[in-house]
């Protein structure tokens, strides 16, 4: 006769064949690659406002952020404020006056806002879109 050991502590209490399974399909959901939208996020949350910034003035000004001038870079802060708060479509973009953008923490002159403005409406829906995804 073969003596076997009664189970002690945990052992009692631990199926091992079901708790196997939990961790065979852990360990391959840890394997799946993350898609690339979560890829997008994930860079845009490290690199942070000056990647943002950086990207919005070299698409729209041709020139790096710290080169552009100051209606260029009221223009790149607003869209990057837009673009956090989710407002992606140019017709809300323009529904903000001046007194949404100062809500927002952005202070600016009546001058710089006019030129953003009417470079905003210069742009064309589609690019516009394509801009801020």
């Amino acid at each position: 006769m073969s003596q076997s050991s009664k189970p002690t502590g945990y052992d009692k209490y631990v199926n091992y064949k079901t708790f196997s399974i939990a961790v065979v399909a852990f360990i391959i959901l840890l394997l799946i690659p993350a898609p690339k939208s979560m890829l997008d996020v994930g860079v845009e949350y490290s690199a942070g406002q000056d990647h943002v910034q950086e990207f919005f003035a070299e698409q729209l000004f041709g020139q790096d952020y710290g080169k552009v001038q100051q209606w260029q870079a009221l223009t790149v802060r607003i869209l990057e404020a837009n673009m956090l708060q989710g407002v992606l479509d140019r017709k809300s973009v323009l529904k903000r006056d001046r007194k949404a953008i100062q809500k927002l923490g952005i202070v600016c002159s009546e001058e710089h806002f006019q030129q953003y403005r009417s470079h905003i409406e210069s742009l064309y829906d589609g690019d516009f879109s394509d801009l801020m995804k």
